[in-house]
Parts: C-alpha cells; sequence; structure tokens
C-alpha cells in the first residue's frame, strides 16, 4: 500500500518511552529491502503495537534478530 494511503506515525505518545514496536518483526522480511518491497512494508502504522521503549530496544531487538 502506498504511504500517503496509510496513518501518520508521527505522534506526541512515541518517543523514547513508547515506541512503534513491530507485529511483524522487520528482520524477518529483510530479504526484500526494495523500496516497496517486503521490509518497507513492515514499517507501516498498521504493523505496529505500542511497546515500552527500554523493551523494545533491548530484549526485542535480540528476538527479532534470532527468528
Amino acid at each position: 500500500m502506498p504511504a500517503d494511503h496509510q496513518a501518520d506515525v508521527h505522534s506526541p505518545c512515541w518517543g523514547q518511552t513508547w515506541n512503534r514496536g513491530h507485529l511483524c518483526p522487520s528482520y524477518i522480511m529483510s530479504w526484500d529491502k526494495r523500496a516497496d518491497g517486503a521490509w518497507a512494508d513492515t514499517y507501516f502504522i498498521t504493523n505496529t503495537a505500542m511497546q515500552a521503549g527500554h523493551f523494545n530496544q533491548g530484549p526485542w531487538v535480540a528476538v527479532e534478530k534470532g527468528v
């Protein structure tokens, strides 16, 4: 889906305290890093869930890389 059809990801609720965590980890889709490929699709707001920043940037990164 084109980016202009996605909800705006800029919001004061996102930052270091709360991150946009991936539902489908981006590393899983990294086999196709074209601008319109599977990896880019993981960064749409529809693939996010609110996550605590310290968890998203720490243990969850390890889980994504290990999957």
